[in-house]
């Protein structure tokens, strides 16, 4: 019989998996950069390919930037937050 945690869906909503994705970026409790692997144990709950697609996706708009492994908000999304434009 399977685990409960298995009959779990991921969540794989664009929209919802990038928000997320920046909120926990611009989290100001945590350090500038995060790692893939961070943003993966963060989002445990997301699909993982949903993941890699919003860190994909926030970099092509110009919300995030990505070096190898490290991913961070623009400087763009930071200020928005700072407003509170972006806001959980």
């Amino acid at each position: 019989m399977p685990d409960k945690g298995s009959l779990t869906r991921r969540i794989t909503d664009p929209s919802i998996v990038e928000r997320s994705v920046i909120l926990a970026l611009l989290d100001e409790d945590r350090t500038e950069r995060w790692t893939r692997a961070e943003l993966q144990h963060e989002h445990h709950d997301v699909e993982p390919q949903a993941l890699l697609d919003a860190i994909e996706r926030l970099q092509d708009g110009e919300a995030a930037h990505t070096d190898g492994e490290y991913v961070w908000a623009s400087r763009c999304a930071r200020h928005l937050g700072a407003l509170g434009v972006i806001c959980a």
